[in-house]
């Protein structure tokens, strides 16, 4: 323990100080552990403890205030952390959250009739229809149905919830099949039922044809995660909703190839078995002379031939040092783990949290 005095120099101004220590103190075990990543929990006289305390009572207040006065509440400017804490302690206050959700769809709403979008025609719908469908499952009230019902593609004879270039309804057509609430369209929520099946079915067929399992769609051209990042995201659903071992056994499956069972014998999430990407297009870990952090899923393997990546000047650069070059090699095993090759190494958060997805459903299982 250190003394009052002591104890507010070594924490410095709102905790600068003791963060500084917990940064240098797990840099330290990183080196030490061969750059194996450790959480450090670091605290002086329970400052963290007691700042927690009195952010949960500040969430609180504003939560009391903002349900009193109907009117916004600003906070004082935060770290992650604790955004983190405060965000916590709302979520106990679900009320808060259906007001807020209410009133930007409201605003949503005024501002597309007032104004032209940028975006096609098409995205705006799907919003609005994703929107609608979380509304009327939060609070049941019929203008909310009734717009989710006007943006739906399946009120007439569309069997798809996703077409290129028409529509992608998948997850507001997934929100609709797990909502109970009065005045339900039960012809609609079977139809959103039976297009999960279908699409999970429609993977699982092109699946099978595949030589290591990887799920994608059949249009999907092999680029951008193809090989790294399984599509199950409908076949998950089909499995929670039916219970149908088949699901199951594709889900696992898909997971392979991206986790390691493919020609180069490599994960391609960072951090995952013997071996994983070391040359992430990851600036902080590039700069800092660091392996990039765990949990990072690349881009991966493509197809040259997909969107003129042979005519680019990286492949371009890469291939004099290849041979054969790089248009003859197998396209599953097409992966050069170099920093500024973009269309491999980079990665994005629509790889990342499919993955997450995925392997969270597994993990959940008992």
């Amino acid at each position: 323990m250190y003394k009052r005095q002591e104890a507010g120099v070594a924490i410095g101004r709102n905790g600068e100080n003791l963060n500084c220590w917990q940064e240098i103190v797990e840099k330290w075990l990183e080196k030490i552990n061969n750059f194996n990543y450790q959480k450090v929990f670091f605290d002086i006289n329970n400052y963290r403890l007691e700042h927690e305390q009195k952010l949960k009572e500040l969430a609180q207040k504003a939560a009391r205030e903002c349900s009193l006065y109907k009117k916004e509440i600003k906070l004082p400017i935060m770290t992650a952390y604790e955004r983190k804490i405060i965000h916590s302690e709302l979520s106990l206050r679900p009320d808060i959250y259906t007001e807020s959700a209410v009133k930007a769809m409201e605003w949503a709403e005024n501002e597309s009739n007032k104004n032209k979008t940028k975006y096609p025609s098409y995205q705006v719908n799907d919003a609005r229809n994703l929107a609608a469908a979380e509304l009327f499952r939060l609070t049941g009230f019929k203008k909310w149905h009734d717009i989710f019902i006007d943006t739906t593609a399946l009120k007439g004879g569309e069997t798809l919830i996703s077409k290129y270039d028409s529509h992608d309804q998948e997850d507001a057509a997934w929100v609709y099949c797990n909502t109970e609430k009065k005045g339900m369209n039960k012809s609609i929520q079977l139809k959103c039922r039976n297009a999960i099946v279908d699409e999970a079915e429609k993977l699982i067929n092109a699946q099978m044809k595949t030589a290591f399992k990887w799920a994608r769609n059949p249009w999907r051209p092999a680029i951008a995660g193809t090989f790294t990042t399984p599509d199950c995201k409908n076949i998950i659903r089909a499995h929670a909703m039916t219970g149908k071992r088949h699901y199951l056994h594709a889900i696992v499956l898909a997971t392979q190839t991206g986790a390691g069972a493919n020609p180069l014998n490599m994960s391609y999430t960072t951090g995952i078995g013997h071996k994983s990407p070391q040359n992430v297009m990851h600036v902080d870990s590039r700069v800092t002379n660091q392996p990039p952090p765990p949990g990072i899923t690349v881009l991966g393997p493509l197809d040259p031939n997909s969107f003129g990546q042979s005519e680019t000047y990286v492949h371009k650069a890469a291939n004099q040092y290849c041979y054969p070059e790089l248009k003859a090699w197998p396209i599953i095993e097409n992966y050069l783990d170099i920093y500024w090759y973009a269309a491999m190494c980079e990665f994005t958060i629509q790889n990342v949290i499919p993955n997450t997805y995925t392997w969270g459903y597994l993990a959940s299982r008992r």
